[in-house]
């Protein structure tokens, strides 16, 4: 599930979103490019159903349920997170369950993954590595083929490469962005 292969992000603390595009950026860097494409082939009340114990709880931990704080600038983003989850602009916290409102979110995250993924997109000639992915914006990894040791495991929980598995054909991208899934290739040149 994604709380195993995200463990750069177990002790990160992430902000707490205002809006639902916020929500979706930060959902999109600790949900990984394999569960995207799982969750694609699911429906939506699939994936919500799935995702309740794994992200619903991710969610309702880190966005809903507030820890005792006596910072006033991080209570009031709790409280506009909150009115966002809600639909409520001066919704009284807490006013829904947590499970509804992480439910509810997971359902909104599903129709931006609907969208905005291009895990099943065709693989892009490209003669560079970009920098950024064209589509999202995302930061463009290189994918690592064949059979990784501990460094390489250790390099892909810090982010740094993508994991491509052990077969690689003629077809296989050279880098994807992890965000979107998009899969870039660059040609290979034949010499005569």
């Amino acid at each position: 599930m994604y709380t195993e292969n995200t463990e750069q992000f177990r002790n990160k603390r992430f902000d707490i979103p205002t809006t639902e595009e916020e929500g979706f950026k930060i959902l999109d860097q600790i949900y990984p490019l394999e569960e995207k494409r799982m969750a694609l082939d699911k429906t939506k009340e699939e994936f919500t159903g799935d995702e309740h114990f794994e992200l619903g709880m991710w969610i309702r931990n880190n966005w809903i349920h507030r820890p005792e704080i006596d910072d006033p600038v991080l209570s009031q983003r709790y409280d506009a997170c909150y009115a966002m989850l809600s639909g409520e602009e001066d919704a009284a916290y807490p006013f829904r369950h947590y499970d509804d409102l992480s439910s509810d979110f997971l359902a909104k995250y599903y129709d931006h993954l609907k969208a905005t993924c291009r895990i099943n997109e065709p693989v892009e000639e490209i003669q560079r590595k970009p920098r950024k992915c064209p589509h999202c914006g995302g930061k463009v990894l290189r994918i690592q083929y064949g059979h990784p040791g501990p460094e390489l495991f250790e390099a892909a929980d810090r982010g740094e490469i993508l994991l491509g598995g052990c077969i690689l054909s003629p077809d296989s991208p050279d880098y994807a962005c992890p965000t979107c899934g998009q899969a870039f290739r660059r040609p290979y040149i034949i010499d005569d």
